[in-house]
Parts: C-alpha cells; sequence; structure tokens
C-alpha cells in the first residue's frame, strides 16, 4: 500500500482563468524535499542582512519585488528559482496541475453558494 502526500497552491487573479497545481509523492520524498527546500532559503538567509532574511519562497511576490524580497536582483531571484526547481524536479514526485476557463465556469455554475471560486476546487 501506498500513501500518497499532495501539496498544492493556486492563481486565478488575473479572472480569466484559475488554475491549480501541486505534487503527489511518497511521505519520505516529501521529507528530503522539506529538508533540501529549507536548506536552500537558508543559504540565501546567510548572505541576506538581518531584517530582510526570508521565511519561504512565493513566486509572485518574489517576482514582483515584494513583501520579503524587496531589493532582490534578477541573479539571486534566479539562482533561488533554479536550485528549487531543481529539488522538486530530481524529487521523484508527480506533478499534476488542472486549469479552467473562468467565464465557462461562471456560465456552467450561474449560482453558487458562497459567491466565489470555491467551487472551483470540486
Amino acid at each position: 500500500m501506498v500513501v500518497l502526500t499532495y501539496k498544492f497552491d493556486e492563481s486565478y487573479k488575473d479572472a480569466r482563468s484559475m488554475v491549480v497545481g501541486g505534487w503527489l509523492g511518497e511521505e519520505t520524498r516529501w521529507k528530503d524535499v522539506q529538508q533540501q527546500w529549507c536548506a536552500a532559503i537558508s543559504f540565501e538567509n546567510e548572505t541576506l542582512p538581518d531584517g530582510h532574511k526570508i521565511s519561504r519562497y512565493h513566486a509572485s511576490e518574489m517576482n514582483a519585488r515584494d513583501k520579503e524580497f524587496c531589493g532582490w536582483d534578477d541573479k539571486r531571484m534566479l539562482r533561488l528559482t533554479k536550485r528549487l526547481l531543481d529539488i522538486v524536479g530530481n524529487s521523484g514526485m508527480v506533478a499534476v496541475t488542472c486549469g479552467m476557463d473562468l467565464a465557462a465556469f461562471l456560465e456552467l455554475f450561474p449560482h453558487r453558494d458562497p459567491p466565489d471560486y470555491g467551487i472551483a476546487y470540486g
């Protein structure tokens, strides 16, 4: 028997589409990924001044150079992103994603309770 763990994130800010994506993998693989991921964040934090350390990776904040990523240059952003992609790319886990056209969704489900996109997850 295999028990899989999943982690997902969503993005639907452009109001045209909603995409949910994530990774499926055995618990031991997640532990390895978490350890390597935390090491990559720690590596970046070693060279950042106090008060500018990052607590997590969030691509939209990094690309906007917002919040914890304020002041980051392209070289640093690219280095961290490549390192994190290498970690999940070499993990042996499986990527899963699903997207939908929100206009089509709203046409199919005009009456929603609550009136948000939460039903799209189902």
